[in-house]
Formats: structure tokens, C-alpha cells, sequence
């Protein structure tokens, strides 16, 4: 799950602010501190044009430690970077270049890209009820049955391991990256273009259409 916020003249996508996991603490004890430190913040402003490919999610530096959520084994990689969050302002148009995959026989290497209220995604697996209560901002078309499908599909970029995972062992995101390859297969990417309405939410989040990666994906 990744978010997009709008504070005043502007929205971001904050995956802070998803899934808070908060508890209170037992009598005499303070807060569990985390057993890895975590990456500097990773965030996004004045930009336009994005390039989304999917890769694995950074351990309990990463993707666990943002969003309080126990992760799949992949998380969407925004610029080059894992989950950041990103401002957007309103009035604007952003274009995001989409390197999600498009073999639907796999759900490894499909990952449909979509912008919504939603802090769990998942919209194509959601119950009519469920999806009712949703709001998609970009992402999402209907056929003419009324059944949605995703739009932003295309070929698949994903960021590989070069030989075991170092996230443990990588004090910074940068180090973390360059223990890493990144593989892209051959034919189109994708695309998402959203231009951010006056009355869109502060905060508002990009995900995977076909499940909800708050539970199971990155």
C-alpha cells in the first residue's frame, strides 16, 4: 500500500500515515524500539513524470517499517526508489510511465498501478459493496458490462537481488540498492495520467489493482 497526501494546496503519498498498528505500551515498559534501524525517507516533490517497476520491499527497514504491515515479497519502486511518498499539487497533471507486468496467468508479474481512497487496494478482488465504498482517481475504467478493469498494464521492470537480500546488512537505502539488478522484459510499458481534482482527498494512495497489498504485497 502506498499513499498520495494533500495538505493545503498540495497532495501527497504518504505511506506513513497507512495501516497504523499503535498499541499501548504494558505498565513499565516504553515502546518496542525496531531491531533495524530505518532507511532515511524516501520522498518525491516537483515532479511531473514517474517511472513505476515493481521490486522486492526492503525487509523490516523498508516496506514493514512504513506502512506497519507485514509485506508479500515485491513493492512498487517509484523513480528508483521503494515506496516513496509523493507530493502532487491540485490542478496538476502527473504521468506515470508503468512497468508493472502484464501476464494475467501470473500474479507474480502482474501488477496493475491505480491511484485510490483506499489504504488496503485490491479493487478488482473487492465485493460490489466493497468497491462502492471505494474512490479511484486514476487507474480504473469500465467496460460496457460496468465490469472495471485496470488500465495502467504493461511490460514488467523489476529490481532483483544480485545474490541473497542485504537488507539486514544495509545501513542506508542507497546500499540496499545497489545490491540490487534491475531486469525489464521487451514490449510496452503502461500507462496512468491523473490530473489532481480540487476536491481530491489530502491523502490518497497508489496500489495494485488485483489484491490488497496492504495484507499481502508490498
Amino acid at each position: 500500500m502506498f499513499s498520495i497526501s494533500i495538505p493545503l494546496d498540495h497532495v501527497q503519498l504518504d505511506f506513513k500515515s497507512v495501516g497504523d498498528n499503535t498499541c499501548n505500551p504494558k505498565p513499565g515498559t516504553g515502546p518496542e524500539s525496531p531491531r533495524y534501524p530505518p532507511w532515511e525517507p524516501r520522498v518525491l516533490r516537483a515532479i511531473t513524470n514517474f517511472t513505476a517497476t515493481i521490486g522486492p520491499t526492503g525487509g523490516d527497514r523498508g516496506y514493514s517499517l512504513v506502512t506497519s504491515y507485514r509485506s508479500w515479497n515485491l513493492a512498487w519502486w517509484i523513480e528508483d526508489k521503494l515506496i516513496p511518498e509523493i507530493y502532487v499539487e491540485r490542478g496538476q497533471t502527473y504521468y506515470f510511465t508503468v512497468h508493472g507486468g502484464n501476464d494475467h496467468s501470473d500474479i507474480t508479474r502482474y501488477h496493475p498501478l491505480y491511484i485510490t481512497s483506499s489504504p488496503e487496494g485490491g479493487f478488482n478482488m473487492k465485493t460490489s459493496e466493497e468497491q462502492e465504498k471505494e474512490q479511484i482517481f486514476a487507474g480504473v475504467a469500465y467496460s460496457k458490462l460496468r465490469m472495471p478493469e485496470p488500465t495502467a498494464v504493461g511490460s514488467l521492470c523489476q529490481w532483483k537481488h544480485i545474490g541473497q537480500d542485504m537488507w539486514q546488512q544495509s545501513e542506508t537505502f542507497d546500499t540496499y540498492k545497489d545490491s540490487l539488478y534491475k531486469s525489464c522484459d521487451s514490449g510496452l510499458p503502461g500507462s496512468l495520467v491523473w490530473t489532481v481534482a480540487e476536491d481530491t482527498p489530502d491523502l490518497v494512495y497508489y496500489q495494485v489493482c488485483i489484491y490488497e497489498e496492504s495484507r499481502t504485497i508490498v
